[in-house]
């Protein structure tokens, strides 16, 4: 039935944060088992999609099916009333803690949070063995943070204690990290000499760096902050079986083998084979999910933020 009615329908739309390869990756094995359902993609930073999928829904003019956003935007699309749940079998074989429990969102990939150093600025016995390395005088001007990390600094306040996590943020500021846009920008410059060590690069990036040979290396720290990429159903979407049919696609062993060889990143399923098998290890200790609970407050957790560091 519910092929049938996504036949019916003929089309999807995904709003995606992801490149433009691994999207299209994700649109064309969706396309190769669904042909008779024309799937596209739209792409957007984080930001500029939240504000165009965010606009159309207040107008009541959704274009989307389906879209993907980091977790602390999911409270804004829950309280836009832009979210329905999805019963979806493929989903409901995920663990646990990778998806809602009201099955509002699902984790597509996660993202281990990790540091990582030039090995020719870095030796080998400097490397850091816990976060309260960052602070040695070693690193003063020779680290790198995202200008807008301010998850990341929530998930040392919830591990650390939340006075013991802002006194260090604090310690952390005053060894003058370069504050950069974007953890792909922070990797460039890494791998280019620029500064020595980046606090919080996304794990996938930096092994297919290493793997191509950059200069770097990286260790997960414990605990280890996971980010994960949520995927949301929309409540009016225009093709409302096909989106479930994506859904339960891209969850199913075969969406997510594709998802894991595109993009590298660590998927919630455990029957897929990793394209880098290292990647595991982010989910092999102390782990902290990043979850929708990190939206709450989010001005003055990013007005907090970039006063400290003065993004």
């Amino acid at each position: 039935m519910l092929l049938q009615g996504a036949q019916k329908e003929g089309s999807l739309m995904l709003y995606s944060t992801m490149n433009a390869g691994d999207a299209q990756a994700v649109i064309d094995g969706f396309n190769k088992t669904y042909p008779s359902v024309k799937a596209e993609v739209f792409r957007a930073s984080d930001g500029d999609l939240a504000n165009k999928a965010l606009t159309e829904v207040r107008a009541k003019k959704t274009l989307f099916d389906v879209i993907d956003v980091s977790p602390e935007s999911i409270l804004n699309y829950e309280s836009a009333g832009a979210v329905a749940p999805y019963d979806s079998p493929s989903v409901q074989e995920l663990p646990q803690n990778m998806r809602d429990p009201q099955g509002y969102w699902a984790f597509m990939y996660l993202n281990g949070v990790l540091p990582a150093w030039n090995t020719q600025r870095v030796k080998p016995d400097e490397a850091p063995k816990s976060y309260a390395d960052f602070l040695s005088p070693r690193w003063k001007d020779k680290l790198s943070i995202d200008s807008e990390d301010y998850a990341w600094a929530e998930f040392l306040r919830a591990t650390m204690g939340d006075q013991q996590g802002t006194d260090f943020l604090k310690k952390l500021a005053l060894q003058n990290p370069r504050i950069l846009n974007s953890r792909t920008n922070q990797l460039n410059l890494l791998t280019a000499g620029e500064f020595d060590m980046s606090v919080a690069l996304f794990d996938y990036s930096v092994i297919a760096a290493k793997k191509k040979g950059a200069p770097i290396d990286y260790v997960y720290l414990r605990p280890t902050m996971i980010a994960g990429e949520p995927l949301l159903a929309d409540k009016t979407a225009p093709h409302p079986n096909a989106a479930l049919l994506f859904i339960d696609w891209l969850f199913s062993k075969d969406g997510m083998q594709i998802l894991a060889d595109s993009t590298g990143r660590m998927v919630p399923r455990t029957d897929v084979k990793l394209k880098y098998p290292e990647i595991a290890e982010q989910t092999k200790g102390d782990v902290w999910v990043q979850g929708p609970d990190s939206g709450k407050n989010l001005a003055a957790k990013q007005k907090e933020f970039s006063s400290l560091f003065k993004a």
